[in-house]
């Protein structure tokens, strides 16, 4: 879900960026594009801060932790 979430920042950032950057044959870069090759691409994905989207809590808690947690407090169903 974090590469999405980087995958979505990434292509926001080079839609507003100058010179706009697009994966291609770096050769072809000019004033308002600059082509990248897949790896510096790559790497322009893996580095770039990462945030969590969207997540439901049936799936990101342990069902032990929400079994304890309704112990804790008090709750029966």
């Amino acid at each position: 879900m974090k590469i999405c979430a980087g995958i979505f920042l990434l292509l926001t950032l080079l839609a507003w960026a100058e010179p706009q950057i697009r994966l291609g044959d770096p050769d072809q870069s000019d004033a308002t594009t600059r082509y990248v090759d897949r790896e510096t691409f790559r790497s322009l994905v893996e580095e770039m801060p990462k945030t969590e989207l969207h997540t439901h809590l049936e799936g990101a808690v342990r069902t032990e932790t929400i079994l304890e947690l309704a112990q804790a407090y008090h709750v029966d169903r």
